[in-house]
């Protein structure tokens, strides 16, 4: 060994001493004298140990910017993977077609008609409904019912539930009659009825059962006069 040769440049002389210590701890022996010799022998070749440490720094300074240079880099592709990713899910969002707000099932839009059918909405003021009528109106019998006493009709709800609206004698209500129950209402010269689904009750009028007013949706009857004076 280059050591065992006294050949010890390679090596500086601070790193010799600590091996030379070791070694002399290893053995049992004192290891003053040998440093000693060592100095006394190889003193003018001695390493400057500031030397080295500020040797070392340099090196360790060096390395910084390519480890900062290294982590930059890895930065940059991350930024860029996000980047894509990001633009993916806009392009998928783009594309999508938006059917949070579309086109009701045939059942939703069936349920909806029904309900349009069987409740429509009126007007929330008081003011009485314009007559209007549409489809055929009753045409009973004008000698059978008498009206000399005033108007007794009733309504029954016998096929589906049906809003109605009612002016008698010029004051107005309004209500839902539900499927299977009935309403009655009165008046001594005149009353106005508007339905909401006509062809779902039967009409009662003065004791004479009309069956449907009309087989329309919409229907407004005015007593007496439609039926003393049927179209």
């Amino acid at each position: 060994m280059r050591m065992e040769s006294d050949d010890f440049d390679f090596l500086a002389s601070t790193y010799v001493r600590g091996f030379l210590r070791s070694y002399a701890r290893y053995l049992m022996i004192d290891p003053a004298p040998l440093v000693t010799e060592f100095d006394s022998r190889y003193g003018s070749r001695k390493v400057d140990e500031a030397k080295i440490m500020a040797s070392e720094r340099r090196s360790r300074r060096s390395s910084i910017p390519r480890q900062r240079s290294r982590m930059s880099s890895s930065w940059t592709v991350a930024a860029g993977i996000a980047a894509a990713f990001l633009l993916a899910l806009f392009v998928i969002g783009v594309t999508q077609p938006n059917n949070s707000g579309g086109n009701k099932t045939g059942n939703e839009q069936a349920t909806s008609n029904q309900a349009a059918d069987a409740s429509p909405s009126p007007s929330s003021s008081k003011q009485p409904p314009s007559p209007s009528g549409g489809g055929s109106k009753p045409s009973p019998d004008s000698n059978t019912i008498a009206f000399d006493n005033g108007i007794d009709v009733k309504i029954l709800a016998t096929r589906g539930p049906c809003w109605v609206g009612v002016t008698a004698d010029g004051s107005y209500t309004q209500q839902i009659i539900a499927v299977g129950q009935k309403a009655s209402y009165a008046a001594q010269s005149s009353m106005i009825i508007k339905f909401g689904a006509a062809a779902s009750v039967d009409l009662i009028v003065n004791g004479h059962n009309i069956g449907a007013p009309s087989d329309a949706t919409v229907y407004t009857i005015t007593l007496p006069d439609d039926l003393q004076n049927p179209h």
